[in-house]
């Protein structure tokens, strides 16, 4: 350490100086520089990282914890107009998020052939647990359509990417929802 040169250590917006809290740490270190979703990441920002919960079942912990380590993304972080591709076994959906768990979605040949809004709820591990408002990599996604009673769940996700190009064809995707044939 050179003496007399000193500068504070980085903040997140809530969060203690590092070392003070255990939540920040530098995204560089997590992921690659140009992520899929998010882009390039510098800087220093909170990730709340799942710390197994004594109270949980061992086989819960371990599902927590492998949705963390196989990647997804929290919907609360995206802004509205985000357009995600979501590939699961059986199918490729589009899903264009208009702010909380609004989306329109489309890309199953029954239930959402042509975008339709719909409350998407979040992603279960294949049984009743549910982690809300996320879409994780393994698990599969669960939505509320206005058609059906009950939550439709999809096949497991293999993949989720940003289109950021088709974020210009927003207005597109947007006009057909509105235009298109009822069910």
């Amino acid at each position: 350490m050179i003496l007399g040169s000193f500068s504070p250590p980085p903040r997140c917006s809530s969060c203690q100086p590092i070392g003070a809290c255990s939540k920040v740490r530098t995204f560089r270190r997590f992921l690659p520089l140009e992520h899929p979703i998010w882009g390039t990441l510098l800087g220093t920002f909170c990730i709340y990282m799942f710390t197994p919960h004594p109270n949980l079942a061992d086989d819960v912990n371990r599902a927590i914890i492998q949705s963390e380590i196989e990647g997804g993304v929290f919907l609360h972080d995206l802004p509205p107009s985000t357009v995600l591709e979501i590939q699961t076994m059986h199918h490729v959906y589009t899903a264009v998020l208009l702010g909380g768990s609004d989306a329109l979605i489309s890309g199953h040949p029954e239930f959402c052939p042509y975008p339709v809004q719909v409350a998407i709820a979040g992603s279960t591990w294949g049984g009743s647990m549910l982690k809300l408002q996320y879409v994780g990599r393994g698990m599969h996604l669960e939505f509320r359509h206005p058609e059906y009673a009950t939550p439709i769940v999809t096949s497991p996700i293999q993949e989720i990417r940003d289109s950021l190009p088709a974020r210009a064809t927003l207005a597109q995707v947007t006009h057909s929802a509105t235009n298109s044939p009822t069910h």
